[in-house]
């Protein structure tokens, strides 16, 4: 997920530039900072690291002729929150605005095999991943299989990075891949799992 806010910074402009970023471990695009200081005052732009609520993330910066472009990393484990940094050419400070990500399924598991095969009947399921629960902000998910006529799932517990399910199956569920959605405060994740006879 990448945000498209644009930092217009220039000569006159002293206020807080406010841009945002997902709490999603993956580099997202900031904007554009435009340096004060006449002909190439941005190749010596630095950025001080954003600090907020949950510590420090990097702000980077790819240098062009006139202008630099800001990126940055937000850890998964990073809370929602104003995140603030300053810039040596450029004036006010960078505020990066960390928002929920949607919940992220990096797996689904079959708590009996261990695999991700489940078969016709009923048992356990569990699902792995980032911000399952919206960092406590969505306590009781909705969690859809692609088939809910066939396969109905119940929440056992829940946190932002495990979600344990019960689940049955009927033999009116097809053979081959299904999926599974995690609908959060922030939005919707899906992982994938495999039904068998």
């Amino acid at each position: 997920m990448v945000s498209f806010f644009m930092l217009n910074v220039g000569l006159a402009h002293a206020q807080n530039d406010y841009v945002s970023a997902p709490n999603n471990g993956i580099q997202s695009y900031l904007g554009t900072l435009y340096c004060y200081g006449g002909t190439n005052a941005c190749d010596y732009n630095v950025c001080s690291d954003a600090a907020g609520p949950s510590g420090y993330f990097p702000i980077n910066l790819q240098d062009t002729q006139d202008y630099d472009i800001a990126y940055a990393t937000v850890p998964v484990s990073f809370q929602p929150g104003n995140y603030y940094s300053t810039c040596s050419a450029t004036p006010g400070e960078l505020v990066v605005q960390v928002y929920e990500s949607p919940a992220d399924i990096t797996g689904v598991q079959n708590y009996a095999t261990g695999g991700t095969t489940f078969s016709v009947g009923s048992g356990y399921m569990i699902l792995y991943g980032y911000h399952l629960d919206a960092d406590g902000a969505t306590p009781n998910p909705k969690i859809v299989a692609d088939d809910p006529t066939h396969i109905t799932l119940m929440l056992s517990y829940v946190s932002d990075t495990q979600i344990n399910l019960a689940y049955t199956i009927s033999s009116g569920a097809a053979v081959g891949k299904h999926s599974v959605s995690d609908t959060t405060s922030a939005g919707t994740g899906s992982g994938t799992f495999n039904v068998s006879n």
